[in-house]
């Protein structure tokens, strides 16, 4: 078996990167993304690279390109912009003392409201 990606066929990628956002941007959930990119990939690869086993495997492999590409470079652009996922409940900081980025001190957390709103109190003037 030879499975021949040329450098026309790696075109795809970006292009799948592009299709995937509009289809994200439609509507469907962030988790059915990689399953889309894999169906696509497939789809493109027995058209574009060809109609046998080696076009379906080759579309595979585009498409884990497309998704890694994409799910590296976005966790490359959070940690230079210092942005984090982490799941905190807002309740739990009551008491605690923060840090918040582009303000200078440190804040302590006094309440959280229903909307998960906090409020908070200047500590110490940076």
């Amino acid at each position: 078996m030879n499975i021949d990606i040329g450098i026309y066929d790696t075109t795809l990628i970006p292009a799948m990167i592009f299709v995937l956002w509009i289809i994200g941007q439609a509507g469907v959930p962030r988790r059915f993304l990689p399953l889309t990119a894999l169906v696509l990939g497939v789809v493109l690869g027995l058209v574009f690279i060809g109609a046998t086993p080696e076009g379906a495997i080759a579309g595979v492999l585009l498409a884990a390109a497309a998704v890694g590409f994409h799910s590296g470079s976005t966790n490359t652009a959070q940690v230079i912009t210092g942005i984090t996922q982490a799941k905190v409940n807002p309740e739990e900081l009551i008491g605690e003392e923060i840090e918040i980025p582009g303000l200078t001190g440190t804040f302590e957390v006094r309440s959280v409201d229903d909307q998960g709103v906090i409020t908070v109190k200047q500590v110490t003037a940076g």
